[in-house]
């Protein structure tokens, strides 16, 4: 845990971060049981790939299966994800920042919950001060190693980002195991066209999440964002003094 801690924080400045979590869909055909449950929000039939990535673009976690009209939240609240990062093994190592005590991080978006392990934007239901829009930025442009690795296994592997012409427990199988050898070409250092990710770009279709957004928080929550918004409000005074 300690050395994914330090490794993403050499690329991201940003502590106690461990990977970033999100959702992914992947077109099926029409499923022969409960066919309405997998017809999500863009109008077409899939199954949900969530997600835990690292800085290197492996996948740490996956859950596949879920129904295309889940919510994200959802899915994660009943994956097995969720009692792992509110268990013992995201209860260390901690480090106190501003007199808080922070644990592992998980980066997330709007669609969870925001709790002491994971760390998402603040809302725009009300206005934000310019340090809170500075911590946005900063977490979104942290987030985005998850959403580039979703389009590495779509570029390796093309069939993925087309109607899967099978059932869904074959869909699965085939969804895992092409999260399997895409980690297995990251540890080789596999490089992936930029041809093929720009071509995955064109032609994935985005599904964004229903207007869903999470106000739950747990614990000492708050504090650690309010922390991190510190950390990056400082780094940003810092620049601006350098140049």
């Amino acid at each position: 845990m300690a050395e994914h801690i330090w490794e993403f924080m050499a690329i991201s400045d940003l502590p106690q971060a461990v990977g970033a979590l999100d959702g992914c869909h992947f077109p099926v055909s029409l499923p022969q049981e409960h066919a309405t449950d997998y017809y999500n929000y863009k109008v077409w039939y899939s199954i949900i790939l969530l997600a835990l990535v690292d800085h290197k673009y492996r996948f740490r976690f996956i859950n596949v299966g879920a129904p295309g009209r889940c919510h994200d939240s959802h899915v994660y609240q009943m994956s097995s994800l969720s009692g792992m990062v509110e268990g013992p093994l995201f209860k260390a190592p901690i480090v106190t920042i501003g007199g808080v005590a922070v644990p592992p991080l998980v980066l997330c978006d709007q669609a969870f919950p925001l709790t002491p392990n994971l760390i998402k934007p603040f809302g725009h239901n009300t206005p934000l001060s310019a340090e809170q829009k500075n911590f946005n930025l900063n977490i979104s442009r942290v987030r985005r190693v998850v959403e580039n690795a979703f389009g590495r296994p779509k570029a390796r592997f093309r069939f993925t980002s087309k109607r899967m012409e099978c059932d869904i427990a074959n869909a699965r199988l085939v969804i895992r195991a092409c999260c399997v050898l895409n980690n297995i070409c990251e540890n080789f250092s596999d490089a992936v066209q930029l041809q093929w990710l720009q071509e995955v770009k064109q032609s994935d279709s985005p599904l964004p999440q229903p207007e869903r957004s999470s106000d739950s928080q747990i614990g000492n929550a708050v504090s650690v964002r309010s922390e991190l918004v510190d950390h990056f409000s400082q780094r940003m005074q810092t620049q601006a003094a350098r140049s």
